[in-house]
């Protein structure tokens, strides 16, 4: 599958992935369906960093008992931008009996991959109806990165 339109809109808007074939998140949920839930398959298209779409399923097809924590944050930390994350933390990381102990762990990191991820998750967390406290919103609303900042502000309304 391919969408050349979707696929010249992301890599003009600069998109960092080196392969894009432009299929959209309802496509790749559907091809996921179809595709074996083996950690070893969603390691190698976790591996395969230089493809859009591979990055993106890694997490709809990793079984959710077999993400470590120590996984989850170095993935959390490796993805490429912020829609990779936000795939992430929806598909598999908030499926995570401590999932809230990774999102406060990358909010007391520096690596801002790793602040939106923890932000992300909680985020995913709370619409699922989980109590989840929030930190200190004031300090990533005045975050410089606009992805941090609007999210803290999401989530502070």
């Amino acid at each position: 599958m391919r969408n050349g339109i979707v696929a010249d809109t992301l890599r003009r808007a600069g998109s960092p992935y080196h392969i894009i074939f432009g299929l959209n998140l309802p496509q790749l949920a559907e091809i996921a369906s179809l595709t074996p839930h083996t950690v070893e398959l969603s390691d190698a298209l976790h591996a395969n960093s230089s493809t859009r779409c591979s990055c993106l399923m890694a997490p709809m097809i990793h079984p959710h008992a077999d993400m470590s924590h120590e996984k989850a944050l170095r993935w959390m930390s490796e993805a490429l931008c912020t829609e990779e994350t936000d795939v992430l933390c929806h598909r598999l990381l908030r499926h995570l009996p401590y999932a809230c102990d990774v999102a406060n762990e990358a909010l007391a990191g520096e690596d801002r991959r790793l602040v939106y991820g923890g932000l992300r998750l909680i985020a995913n967390l709370r619409s699922t109806g989980a109590d989840v406290p929030l930190p200190d919103m004031a300090q990533y609303i005045a975050s410089p990165f606009a992805e941090i900042a609007s999210l803290a502000r999401m989530l502070s309304e």
